[in-house]
C-alpha cells in the first residue's frame, strides 16, 4: 500500500505566459484524459531552455503518480523505485491512515541530479484506483501543467500571497506577529539565494481551518485570490479545531493551480501560547513554521521522519536513526520534523534541499 508522509506538527491561474522576474512560465491545459487499465497518460511538450514542469492532476478517483517517461522512451521516474525508506515526492502516495485524495502535484526534475530537462515529449502516467488500490478503467483525469524556464537556478524570487481568514486581519496583535515572522522568514532564506516577495490579502473563509486533505474549500477559495506564480499561505486561528499543529502544507510538492490543497495553512493560536500574545521567540517559531511548510510545498520532505525509520532522498541530509543523533546531526535543519527550542535556530538548508526549491516551478 502507498502511504502518505504527512507534513510537520499557490495558486496559479492557467493561461499566463510570464511570471514576475526573468523566469518564463507557460501553462499546458490537458484535455480530459480517460484511464485505460488504470492508467491515464498526460503528454508534456518541453522546449529547449525549459528547466522544470509541474503537473497538477485531479479527478473523481484516487489518483497518484505512477511513472514519468522521457522523450527517449526511457522511464525517468517510477514509483516502484521509491517504496523503501527514502521518499522523493508524495505524488506517489495518495492515502494515509485516514483518507485518500483525488488530486496530486508532481514537479520534475526534483533534485539537481534529476535534471537537466531534455527537450521533447514527456509522458506523465497517472494511476487511477479505488481506496484499496484496485486499478480502475474509465476514470477521467483533468490536468494542468506549468513549465518554467529559469536562466539562473542559483537565485530565486518566490512570490507568496499571505491570506488572512475571516477576522484574522482585524486582529492587530496577530497581524504584527505575522509581519514580524515574515521579516524573519526573509532572513532565513537570504543566505541561500532565495528572496521572499510577499503580499497580503484577506478572505471570508472560516478562521477555524481544516486540514488540507479534508476536502474543505478554504484553500480553494484562498488560492483563487492569488496571482500567477504565487504560493498561497492561509492564516487562520486553528487547524482541525485544535492547536496541535502549527501549520500544514497542501502537498509535497503543492499545486500552483486553484484547488482544495493549493497552499499552506497556518494556525496562529498554536503559535501564540495560552495567553494569545506573541513573544519574540513565538514570532520566530511562526517564521520557521511558514518557511518549513512552504518548503514542503516546494517539494522538501523532512530529512528524517519522527519515527527515525524514513528519510528524504537527498544525499547531503544524514541518515540518522535515533532522536539524540538526529537532533545532533540535522536538528538545526529548517525541515526537521519538530521544533526543539534548546538546540538553537532551526534554519539550515543543505545544498540538495536548496536545489529542490530552485527546481520547483513556483520558485522562479
Amino acid at each position: 500500500m502507498r502511504l502518505a508522509l504527512l507534513a510537520l506538527v499557490a495558486c496559479k491561474h492557467p493561461g499566463s505566459d510570464v511570471v514576475d522576474g526573468d523566469a518564463e512560465m507557460r501553462s499546458i491545459e490537458h484535455p480530459a484524459t480517460v484511464s485505460v487499465d488504470g492508467w491515464a497518460t498526460l503528454e508534456v511538450a518541453v522546449a529547449d531552455g525549459d528547466t522544470s514542469f509541474l503537473v497538477n492532476a485531479s479527478g473523481g478517483d484516487v489518483l497518484s503518480l505512477d511513472h514519468i517517461i522521457d522523450p527517449n522512451g526511457d522511464i525517468a521516474l517510477n514509483w516502484e523505485d521509491w517504496t523503501g525508506h527514502r521518499t522523493l515526492t508524495n505524488a506517489f502516495f495518495p492515502c494515509d491512515e485516514d483518507s485518500c485524495v483525488t488530486d496530486f502535484a508532481v514537479n520534475w526534475p526534483v533534485r539537481a541530479e534529476d535534471g537537466p530537462l531534455v527537450p521533447g515529449a514527456w509522458q506523465v502516467v497517472v494511476a487511477t484506483t479505488d481506496p484499496d488500490f484496485n486499478w480502475l478503467s474509465g476514470g477521467v483525469v483533468n490536468a494542468t501543467t506549468l513549465v518554467k524556464r529559469d536562466p539562473d537556478l542559483a537565485l530565486s524570487t518566490v512570490p507568496v500571497n499571505i491570506v488572512y481568514a475571516a477576522g484574522v486581519g482585524d486582529n492587530a496583535e496577530v497581524v504584527a506577529a505575522v509581519e514580524g515572522a515574515v521579516e524573519h522568514w526573509r532572513g532565513i532564506w537570504a543566505p541561500y539565494g532565495l528572496t521572499l516577495a510577499e503580499r497580503y490579502s484577506t478572505s471570508d473563509v472560516d478562521a477555524h481551518l481544516a486540514y488540507p486533505s479534508s476536502g474543505d474549500d478554504a484553500l480553494r477559495a484562498a488560492s483563487a485570490t492569488s496571482e500567477v506564480g504565487e504560493i498561497t499561505v492561509l492564516i487562520g486561528e486553528d487547524l482541525g479545531g485544535a492547536t496541535s499543529y502549527l501549520g500544514m502544507a497542501g502537498g509535497i510538492p503543492g499545486a500552483l493551480v486553484e484547488g482544495p490543497r493549493s497552499g499552506v495553512v497556518v494556525g496562529w493560536l498554536a503559535g501564540s501560547g495560552t495567553d494569545a500574545q506573541f513573544t519574540e521567540e513565538e514570532i520566530v517559531i511562526m517564521a520557521g513554521t511558514m518557511a518549513h511548510e512552504v518548503g514542503h510545498f516546494q517539494g522538501l520532505l523532512h530529512p528524517v521522519e519522527s519515527t527515525y525509520t524514513a528519510w528524504d532522498a537527498l544525499d547531503d541530509t544524514p541518515e540518522c536513526g535515533a532522536r539524540s543523533g538526529c537532533e545532533r546531526d540535522v536538528g538545526n535543519n529548517l525541515m526537521f520534523p519538530y521544533t526543539v527550542l534548546d538546540i538553537g535556530p532551526q534554519e539550515d538548508l543543505s545544498a540538495g534541499q536548496v536545489g529542490v526549491i530552485m527546481n520547483y516551478v513556483g520558485s522562479p
